[in-house]
């Protein structure tokens, strides 16, 4: 990286710039560097940063505390000596800017400051997903006396070498339940996808869980995932403030025979009583297992009534990303800003955005779709965004009270878009995992929309998602 560091005589009485290249910049620790660089409101998309004008690089410093950037002590001692060396009796050739020693140290540490952080920012890897291919299971298939729809949560249980996906029907086409299937696939395509079996869920104790509209609790199980410590499975399930039906957190062996009901948090569940809580349909809509296996990250899809209003046409939403230990006690909680939504496209219509899925990828890293709605003239479009999300750095919220203004929320780079799916596959896409190794030794992702048991197909991608070193 070089900069002008002043100028020097040349024929015909012109001046030319010296060209002085950096020396290496002290840094409060370079890793504070990049991650300062990394938390800036402004992803960057895609797999590389090819452009990085110093417009943008300053916009990334952030204003992040804590992160002192200052030249070597060569450079310091030498400073920018613009006007040295020009002077004439005590004054400057006319027309020369005249700058004090002040405001040159000014410039010559704000051009250190962008070359540091375009050095790092511009270089910050990013995974990178390669779509393997596209699969689709029937939009009125039925397996047993059930529908297949509404495939709202996804996981794989490496022991069995199957597919685990439960539903997120309310007791209307067939009781509370997951799925199991078959899906084939290598590093080039993928040739196939079949449900193999069904397993009802019922509530501890044996009872099952009521209908939509029924007295009673009313299974909207939105996440699923198998446990790596004690091979068991965990659900998390939305609630409706209307009904009066709250959010749960329920396990069951990989059988569906019940465990355990935990107490879903009381911060975050549905309040109908008073003007606080989780919303209908915007509950916990994502749940991992820490990478240790310890902890389960829990995503809200939508904004806590205490935190503000539900994304808008042009407006987004603060959200909440949860840290839970084993018996369903929040350890963290940070905030999650969610893109605008567009208006629908009809006079009345509905459209809304929301966390869909999360995976977690490190002890503060996570991969979260994003997802928005838009109600059309005759059906529903959808945007879908997958992120990698960085917590490094973002406000640890109170649990107990509101968001409040100046939080830092989690830092967003986008990994996929609708632009990268295959034309005519833009769809509500609500679940995802990691699957197994393909034979480079890549890992493999897996995501899944819900077609909400409409006409149309529940649909599944498949992506090679590179090397292990892709994701640290």
């Amino acid at each position: 990286m070089a900069c002008v560091s002043g100028y020097r005589p040349s024929m015909g009485g012109r001046r030319e710039p010296v060209m002085r290249t950096f020396s290496p910049c002290r840094l409060n620790g370079a890793e504070q560097t990049l991650r300062a660089a990394s938390r800036c409101n402004r992803p960057f998309i895609g797999s590389t940063v090819s452009v990085c004008p110093l417009a943008e690089v300053a916009r990334a410093s952030c204003r992040r505390p804590g992160v002192r950037i200052r030249p070597a002590r060569k450079e310091r001692r030498a400073g920018w000596r613009s006007g040295r060396g020009l002077k004439d009796n005590g004054r400057l050739p006319a027309g020369e800017p005249v700058f004090s020693q002040t405001a040159m140290t000014f410039i010559r540490r704000l051009f250190a400051i962008s070359a540091a952080l375009l050095l790092t920012a511009c270089s910050t890897p990013s995974p990178s997903l390669r779509l393997i291919g596209a699969a689709q299971l029937a939009g009125d298939l039925r397996v047993g006396d059930t529908r297949v729809g509404g495939l709202s949560g996804i996981d794989y249980d490496s022991v069995a070498s199957e597919w685990l996906l439960v539903s997120d029907d309310r007791g209307v086409h067939g009781p509370t339940r997951f799925y199991r299937a078959r899906i084939d696939y290598d590093a080039q395509e993928v040739s196939d996808v079949q449900i193999t079996g069904m397993q009802t869920l019922v509530q501890a104790g044996g009872a099952p869980y009521a209908r939509r509209g029924a007295p009673g609790q009313v299974a909207d199980l939105e996440a699923l995932r198998i446990d790596p410590l004690e091979r068991s499975l965990w659900f998390a399930g939305e609630g409706d403030r209307a009904a009066r039906s709250p959010m749960l957190l329920a396990r069951a062996g990989m059988d569906g025979a019940p465990l355990a009901a935990l107490p879903f948090p009381a911060a975050l569940q549905i309040q109908p009583d008073v003007p606080a809580g989780g919303r209908t349909n915007a509950g916990p809509e994502g749940l991992s297992f820490s990478v240790d296996g310890q902890h389960l990250w829990l995503a809200m899809e939508g904004a806590l009534i205490q935190d503000g209003q539900a994304s808008a046409p042009g407006e987004g939403a603060l959200t909440r990303l949860v840290l839970l230990d084993r018996q369903g006690r929040i350890l963290a909680q940070y905030a999650y800003r969610l893109e605008p939504v567009q208006a629908p496209g009809r006079p009345g219509g509905y459209s809304e955005t929301g966390i869909a899925d999360i995976l977690a990828i490190g002890p503060r890293r996570l991969l979260v779709i994003e997802r928005a709605g838009r109600q059309m003239a005759h059906d529903f479009t959808f945007d879908v965004r997958l992120y990698d999300v960085d917590l490094q750095g973002a406000t640890a919220l109170d649990p107990d009270a509101p968001i409040s203004a100046g939080v830092r929320p989690a830092v967003k780079r986008q990994l996929l878009g609708n632009a990268q799916l295959p034309a005519g596959w833009s769809d509500n896409y609500e679940a995802m995992t990691w699957g197994p190794r393909l034979a480079n030794g890549h890992r493999s992702l897996v995501i899944v929309s819900d077609n909400n048991f409409t006409d149309g197909p529940s649909r599944f991608l498949v992506f090679d998602a590179g090397p292990d070193s892709a994701w640290r």
